[in-house]
């Protein structure tokens, strides 16, 4: 399978909006970062093309929910714990995120280098 047919695979099951370029920007939605965790989880077949941008909305939903103070602390040590799990699988995600300047319109920054110590 090429990207276009995972992605619309993924977007199909997670019902969101196929987009090729930056799918896990566009689709974030800081209402739903638990459920795509849990997707996540629960999908270990997905195709490792899947789980980089899967991953990736998952940061990028995360970012939208501390942007709008909507994180409870809770989740903030569950998503922690979440990054730890596959900080290897994909470090070059965490690298790309923590290489953005910390600041009001990436907060993720400073969670990310928080795992990152």
């Amino acid at each position: 399978m090429n990207l276009s047919d995972l992605l619309h695979s993924l977007s199909s099951k997670l019902n969101l909006i196929f987009e090729s370029q930056d799918w896990g920007i566009i689709n974030a939605d800081s209402n739903r970062f638990e459920e795509f965790l849990l997707f996540y989880e629960n999908n270990p077949d997905l195709h490792i093309t899947q789980k980089y941008h899967l991953f990736e909305l998952i940061i990028a939903s995360y970012n939208e929910a501390l942007i709008e103070d909507t994180v409870e602390f809770k989740k903030l040590d569950d998503f922690k714990r979440f990054l730890l799990k596959y900080k290897d699988v994909h470090n070059e995600l965490i690298e790309y995120w923590t290489s953005l300047n910390a600041s009001d319109e990436f907060p993720i920054v400073r969670v990310l280098c928080d795992i990152n110590k």
